[in-house]
C-alpha cells in the first residue's frame, strides 16, 4: 500500500517566497489589497516589490481583504485532483482576519475529503516555515496527523519596526499602544503571540535591533530548527542580519524573505525581523 499523499495549503500572509513554495509544492491563497479604487491580489497581480512600491507613492494607508471560502476550495480542489488524499490548511490567526474561517467554510463544504485546519497564531515567515515543515515532513511520506502535527510546530517571528504609526492606522496595536508617545527617537521590538501584537521593548539604533535579534536567536540556540530573515524592503539589513546567523549558527542558512503587503500594511517600510521554529 502507498502512503498517502497530504497536501499544504495557506494563505499570503506567510510571505513565503514564490520561488520556496514551488520548490515545495504549497498552494498560496491570496489575500486581497486595496490602495484606494484599485484591488489586487497578493502575489497574483501585485507583487512584493510593487507593493513598497505602492506604499511610499500612496498617501493613505492599504487595506488587506481575506480569500473568499471559494478560493480555499479552489486549492483543496486542486490538490485532490493532484493526487492527493488529504490536505493540511494553516493559516494567519483568526484573531487577526477572517482568513481562517474562509478556510473552515471551504473545508466543511467538503466531507469527503480528509482536511485538517491549524490556525498558526502567528503571521509572516513564522507561518510559512510551518508550512514549509509541513510540506517536507508530507514529502517524506508522513500521515495526515504527521503532517498537522508538523504544521502546529512551535514557530516565533520578532521585529524590529522603524515606526508604529503604520500598527496604529491599522488599527492592529493592541499591547504596544504602551509603546506610543515617547519622546525618544525609538525602534519598537514586536511579536505577534496568539493573534496578537506584543511589544518586546525598543531599540535606538539598526546596530541594536541587529543585536537584539541574534540574543534572540541565541536564547533557543538548542532548539533551533529553522530561521528566516524577513524585511520590509530593508535589503541592506536584511543581508547584514543574515551574514551574522550565519557566522553565529553555522548549521544554519536562513531563508531570505521580503514581507508582503498583508504584513507590510501594519509594519511598514523599513522592518528587520527574524522568524524562527523550534524543535
Amino acid at each position: 500500500m502507498r502512503n498517502p499523499k497530504i497536501a499544504v495549503i495557506t494563505d499570503s500572509s506567510s510571505d513565503l517566497p514564490p520561488d520556496v513554495a514551488a520548490t515545495y509544492g504549497i498552494r498560496v491563497v491570496p489575500l486581497g489589497i486595496q490602495f484606494g479604487s484599485e484591488s489586487f491580489l497578493d502575489g497574483v497581480d501585485l507583487s512584493k516589490q510593487e507593493f513598497w512600491s505602492k506604499v511610499r507613492s500612496f498617501e493613505d494607508l492599504p487595506t488587506t481583504s481575506a480569500p473568499s471560502p471559494v478560493a480555499f476550495g479552489t486549492a483543496i480542489d486542486e490538490a485532490v485532483a493532484g493526487g492527493a488524499d488529504g490536505v493540511v490548511v494553516v493559516t494567519l490567526p483568526a484573531a487577526l482576519s477572517a482568513t481562517h474561517q474562509a478556510a473552515v467554510t471551504a473545508a466543511s463544504e467538503r466531507p469527503q475529503v480528509p482536511i485538517e485546519l491549524v490556525d498558526s497564531g502567528t503571521v509572516s515567515m513564522a507561518l510559512g516555515l510551518r508550512a514549509i515543515h509541513a510540506a517536507q515532513v508530507a514529502s517524506a511520506g508522513g500521515t495526515l496527523a504527521d503532517v498537522t502535527t508538523a504544521a502546529s510546530a512551535e514557530s516565533h517571528v520578532v521585529a524590529v519596526f522603524e515606526t508604529l504609526e503604520f500598527l496604529k492606522r491599522g488599527g492592529r496595536i493592541g499591547r504596544a499602544q504602551a509603546l506610543l508617545g515617547s519622546a525618544l527617537r525609538i525602534r519598537p521590538v514586536i511579536e505577534v503571540l496568539h493573534g496578537e501584537v506584543v511589544p518586546l521593548g525598543r531599540v535606538r539604533t539598526l546596530r541594536a535591533a541587529l543585536d537584539d535579534l541574534v540574543r534572540r536567536l541565541d536564547a533557543v540556540a538548542d532548539r533551533l530548527a529553522d530561521v528566516a530573515i524577513v524585511h520590509g524592503d530593508n535589503p541592506g539589513a536584511a543581508e547584514e542580519l543574515a551574514t551574522r546567523v550565519r557566522q553565529r549558527f553555522s548549521e544554519i542558512d536562513p531563508t531570505m524573505a521580503l514581507v508582503g503587503p498583508v504584513i507590510g500594511t501594519h509594519s511598514g517600510p523599513g522592518t528587520i525581523g527574524v522568524a524562527y521554529r523550534l524543535k
